[in-house]
């Protein structure tokens, strides 16, 4: 649907229409939780705003960023969280609960 609807606004050479296409793109990929993919179509997003020189779309979009580059690092924390840390495993010493 999006991709049809980008498609007849950059033959059109809609910038504005193309822009809230990414922009809507973006919160799908939000909700899919794909924040990467968000991110960019973001970004994409607030280029396409400001050629547009529209301010409005503009703030709304760099909120919206705002938010999904949150999500993204709190994302990357857990995922950090999740990876083992090796260090707690390897033991120089014996351990006080006596050794082989």
């Amino acid at each position: 649907m999006f991709d049809r609807a980008l498609g007849l606004h950059q033959q059109a050479q809609f910038v504005l229409g193309e822009a809230t296409d990414v922009y809507s793109l973006g919160e799908v990929y939000e909700r899919q939780e794909k924040l990467k993919e968000a991110h960019a179509s973001l970004e994409r997003a607030v280029d396409l705003y400001r050629h547009a020189h529209f301010v409005p779309g503009e703030v709304m979009v760099i909120e919206k960023l705002r938010e999904v580059s949150l999500l993204l690092k709190d994302a990357q924390k857990s995922e950090a969280l999740l990876l083992p840390d090796t260090k707690l495993f390897e033991q120089d010493e014996p351990s006080a609960l006596g050794s082989t």
